[in-house]
């Protein structure tokens, strides 16, 4: 199997689509292979998993507010609120969630800071203190969480 593997600045991105990839649509609307001129080999196109992350942390953290497709509302909000009731009360919610966590520029590309961000305990504890606790500064978080999740896994 031959992989090419890139980071997914806009240049990349335009390179593989000339090339015959797709990335839009649905999953199964997808193409992320072409065809090897040369050889005829299918070239896989994998886009790097761990500057993927950051891209989507810090595009989450600069936006603040994302809307996916089926119109759920996709919100740093509830990251930084549940990094502050965690400071204030003095225990965090089985997360690793810190001040450095929300003020990740001086460390962009720490890899460690953006998957604990964007992981499934921290979502675990969004959506239990939404569901559980009924908290309003977490009410209505679904899609961040499903959002999380998605990417976690």
């Amino acid at each position: 199997m031959v992989t090419v593997t890139a980071d997914g600045i806009a240049v990349n991105f335009r390179t593989f689509e000339l090339l015959g990839c797709r990335f839009d649509g649905s999953y199964n609307d997808m193409t992320t292979s072409i065809i090897h001129l040369s050889t005829g080999e299918e070239v896989f196109i994998i886009l790097d998993p761990c500057h993927m992350l950051k891209l989507a942390r810090n595009a989450l953290a600069h936006l603040e507010t994302i809307i996916d497709g089926e119109r759920n509302m996709i919100k740093w909000h509830y990251i930084e609120e549940l990094q502050k009731l965690q400071e204030v009360e003095g225990f965090t919610l089985g997360n690793k969630l810190s001040s450095n966590h929300l003020q990740f520029q001086k460390h962009k590309m720490n890899v460690r800071l953006a998957a604990q961000t964007l992981s499934s305990s921290v979502t675990d504890a969004i959506e239990f203190l939404d569901k559980s606790t009924h908290l309003p500064s977490f009410c209505d978080s679904h899609g961040t969480v499903k959002f999380i999740r998605t990417i976690d896994r």
